[in-house]
């Protein structure tokens, strides 16, 4: 049992306790201080803190070594100036792509008529043409006794008289490549080797025919002479036909009249087997002589749509052909501006002009050949204009110049709309894509950096030139609804004067002026909307950059960095 004095120091005052006496000591027994924790003084432990000034909150990173400390302050970022940098080159290119696809599909219901524009282009090509002066037969070269008969026939072993130049006679047009059968099916030449009886056919270029029935011919042009522009010539001209020439000199060779009873006539030529007198007078001159399949007479005379060659007797033709003997299409031939000389076989023409081996070679084509085939050899003459001073105003150039204007903008339209169409069809493809990859890291390239709102407003601003380009050319060229402006101011009064006499030109002439009309009235307001939208789409994209610049002084951030970022730093 515990001595009482143990006893009642364990029951002392808290705020006094002591350790208690081991036994045997008392409380007079002198002992060391022990430590014992104190309560916290009451009016400390009621103190109350307080709240510090509200301060701007900063996030230091801990220093390392050889590292510097950063303070990062959290971005304000406008996030609907990036957003809309992003969205308005996407609703640019959809606008656009649903604009040129119209456009495109009227261009298909509206075919150009380019038989109409051959047709003009002989036209204009024979105005330009310089009258022929006067034509003999080749005499043969001095250094020709070495050659042999084939040799004479198809190398340059003949001379002309000083201003006197061979006469080409045409030409065959040569063969496209491709695959042909026996029974005269044609396919590519990639897929020959599977067919049976089918052999593949090589590519020739055309070649010059020189040599009419075993003689060539030697021609001079006239090099003063200027087209008939108006009621009569200027001074010191003279009219000839419908071209004027000086006053000194004979009219162009007008003519050639068979006659056999007198070959020993100056104006005589032989040609073939019969004799011809040359004739100069005040008609329309000669301008080429040319080599023509078929007879010379009704539907053999050279195509005004110079695609297309007349017919044979036979009317057989190689498939591959590159112009085949098909015959004219609706825009008729030259056969009241052609005379016709004489005929020869069509065989005969090939061997005495060194084609015989080419045609040899080509596969099948002993198919095509017919002995009653022939060629005509025909001069022809300048096409005649009518008369009136409006008619005769009529040049060459207009003729190219509302021709190419036509085609011009026609193919400048076609081109650019399929260009833009394949390019933002890609782009609309891709920026779904672009988008999914937004996180994405690769080994050669980490999407995070790339700035997809530049790529489609770059892309967008390329689009909006060729658009704004395509309708700088229509508002230059296009008379609103009403057609191509040159088409209404030029060919309109050559139609209403019945400048051309041959069906062939007026229809070719009408189709143009139909088609100029049709097609542009039915695209213009297409191209325009294109046009002002484009304008439009860089007025938006220049005020939503200088924006998005002033706003947190940075170009075509991606809309959703800022809030990635803003996320990773709040966890």
């Amino acid at each position: 049992m515990l001595p009482n004095s143990y006893v009642q120091s364990m029951y002392l005052n808290p705020q006094q306790q002591v350790a208690p006496l081991p036994f045997g000591y008392t409380t007079n027994t002198p002992t060391k201080p022990v430590y014992q924790p104190q309560p916290p003084i009451e009016a400390e432990y009621q103190m109350k803190v307080q709240p510090e000034p509200p301060r701007e909150q900063i996030i230091v990173q801990q220093p390392i070594q050889n590292k510097t400390i950063a303070v990062v302050k959290p971005k304000k970022y406008s996030y609907l100036i990036d957003w809309l940098l992003y969205i308005l080159p996407i609703a640019f290119f959809i606008i656009i792509l649903l604009i040129m696809a119209l456009l495109f599909a009227s261009k298909v219901k509206h075919l150009n008529p380019e038989g109409a524009h051959n047709t003009l282009e002989t036209l204009k090509n024979n105005m330009q043409q310089a009258p022929i002066e006067d034509i003999v037969v080749a005499t043969q070269s001095s250094s020709a006794s070495v050659l042999n008969m084939i040799s004479y026939f198809t190398h340059d072993s003949v001379e002309c008289p000083d201003g006197y130049g061979r006469t080409h006679l045409g030409q065959w047009d040569g063969v496209s490549s491709g695959c042909i059968c026996e029974n005269g099916d044609i396919s590519h030449s990639l897929t020959c080797f599977y067919k049976s009886n089918c052999k593949r056919v090589k590519s020739h270029d055309s070649q010059l025919f020189t040599t009419w029935q075993q003689k060539q011919y030697c021609t001079k042009l006239y090099a003063e002479w200027k087209t008939l522009e108006g009621a009569a010539c200027e001074t010191s001209y003279k009219q000839c036909g419908n071209v004027c020439v000086p006053q000194n000199k004979n009219c162009p060779l007008s003519g050639l009249i068979k006659d056999n009873s007198r070959q020993n006539d100056r104006n005589a030529i032989k040609i073939g087997t019969d004799n011809y007198i040359k004739q100069f007078d005040n008609s329309s001159p000669i301008v080429s002589i040319e080599v023509v399949p078929g007879i010379g007479e009704s539907n053999s005379s050279p195509c005004y749509n110079y695609k297309f060659n007349p017919k044979f007797q036979s009317n057989k033709y190689y498939p591959l052909a590159k112009r085949p003997e098909i015959g004219c299409d609706d825009y008729k031939d030259l056969q009241s501006h052609r005379i016709t000389l004489n005929t020869f076989s069509a065989h005969q023409i090939y061997q005495q002009n060194g084609l015989a081996d080419v045609l040899s070679q080509l596969p099948f084509y002993q198919n095509y050949e017919d002995n009653s085939d022939t060629y005509a050899l025909e001069a022809i003459k300048k096409i005649q204009i009518n008369t009136n001073e409006v008619c005769q105003k009529l040049s060459p150039k207009d003729i190219d110049q509302i021709s190419k204007s036509g085609q011009r903008v026609y193919n400048s339209e076609r081109a650019m709309s399929l260009i833009i169409i394949i390019s933002v069809g890609i782009v609309l493809f891709l920026a779904p894509i672009l988008y999914l990859m937004k996180n994405r890291i690769f080994s050669w390239m980490d999407m995070t950096d790339f700035h997809q709102p530049k790529f489609l407003c770059g892309i967008g601003l390329i689009i909006a030139i060729l658009c704004i380009g395509l309708g700088a050319v229509y508002l230059n060229e296009v008379d609103g609804n009403n057609g191509l402006r040159e088409h209404n101011a030029q060919f309109s009064k050559y139609i209403e004067k019945n400048c051309f006499p041959d069906e062939g030109l007026k229809q070719a002439i009408t189709q143009v002026n139909h088609f100029a009309k049709n097609t542009y009235s039915s695209t213009y307001s297409l191209v325009i909307a294109a046009f002002y939208i484009s304008i439009i789409y860089i007025v938006l994209l220049i005020i939503f950059v200088a924006y998005q610049y002033f706003a947190h002084k940075s170009l075509f951030d991606n809309p959703w960095t800022a809030r990635q970022q803003e996320y990773s730093e709040f966890h």
